[in-house]
């Protein structure tokens, strides 16, 4: 437990070194959705809010933009041998995967959040109870896991 800690530790503070694709990972759903909100949504008339429709397709894509990063990284590690090292040092190999997979679904909570937030201030209700808005979050969130899992395993296998 204390190596997957470590490792994410590790893929965090890596992606503290690339703003860019932090601040990419974080605004990029939230220009997304005004853009359509505000810009297309004005040419589509459905009888409800645009918005309804809009933010679970930009909460997916926030989803597909973590595993895309965490895709990244891994042929980053890969690419600079970093992952022979830790081979090499009796690192299991699921303690990196736990630590690209954790610091991917961390990375894509705090890209959820600030676009829910966004989402609840652009005119976003939802129309499931809480507990259901929660329950839909966390499915969403076990698919940022599988997913994150799946480009680790195609990078590593």
């Amino acid at each position: 437990m204390s190596n997957a800690l470590t490792m994410t530790a590790r893929s965090l503070r890596l992606a503290t070194r690339s703003p860019d694709a932090l601040l990419t990972a974080l605004l990029l759903p939230v220009m997304l959705m005004v853009v359509f909100v505000y810009l297309f949504g004005g040419a589509v008339r459905i009888g409800t809010s645009y918005v309804s429709y809009v933010v679970p397709g930009v909460l997916l894509l926030c989803a597909v933009i973590g595993a895309a990063s965490t895709a990244v990284t891994v042929c980053q590690d890969m690419t600079g041998g970093i992952i022979d090292r830790f081979r090499s040092m009796d690192v299991p190999g699921t303690a990196i995967l736990a630590g690209h997979v954790a610091a991917s679904l961390l990375r894509n909570l705090a890209s959820t959040l600030l676009v829910i937030a966004v989402a609840f201030g652009i005119g976003f209700r939802p129309h499931a109870t809480p507990a259901r808005f929660a329950a839909a979050l966390a499915v969403l969130l076990l698919f940022v896991i599988a997913a994150s899992a799946f480009a680790f395993r195609r990078r590593t296998a």
